[in-house]
């Protein structure tokens, strides 16, 4: 069967002259060569495009871990080191130095754990001791119960500290 579809193109052969039979080569070749060409170079624009992407997203992620890097830098150079003495005292201190006044003195428990209820307190106030005591004294907010009252801005505070870093 194959031989019939092939015998008209074996017998043009045959009957074709030299100069023809080198016309037909050189076609032939230039075929295969630009479906061979046509192989290799569709899918390498492909892999030139998503290398493209893939450098464009990395480059991204490049630039989002620099500016978190610095950021962190930042951070740690603006966390207070871990203090000496007694963190208790250090609160109360804090605390009255912003005008709040705490149910109780602030006492620390074994752990270190200082609890503090401050039963009026004006917000941003609060935020600007807490803020205060973290990078003077090294104190930190462990938990924070936070509860609003009928004046606005005002809140009831219920918080846990502790010192920050291996000192107590």
């Amino acid at each position: 069967m194959m031989g019939a579809t092939l015998s008209p193109v074996v017998d043009a052969w045959n009957r074709a002259g030299a100069r023809a039979r080198v016309a037909a080569a050189a076609i032939v070749v230039v075929l295969l060569a630009a479906a061979i060409l046509l192989w290799i170079v569709v899918p390498l624009q492909d892999a030139v495009g998503r290398a493209r992407a893939d450098l464009a997203r990395e480059r991204m992620v490049l630039a989002s871990a620099r500016s978190r890097l610095a950021e962190d830098a930042s951070l740690a150079h603006a966390i207070a080191p871990a203090r000496a003495g007694d963190a208790a005292a250090a609160v109360d201190r804090v605390l009255a130095g912003h005008g709040l006044v705490p149910l109780s003195r602030a006492r620390a428990d074994a752990d270190g754990r200082i609890d503090v209820v401050i039963p009026d307190a004006r917000f941003g106030t609060l935020v600007r001791a807490l803020d205060a005591l973290s990078h003077d004294e090294g104190v930190r907010v462990v938990e924070a119960t936070l509860l609003a009252r009928v004046a606005p801005g005002s809140v009831r505070a219920e918080l846990a500290l502790t010192r920050s870093g291996p000192a107590r």
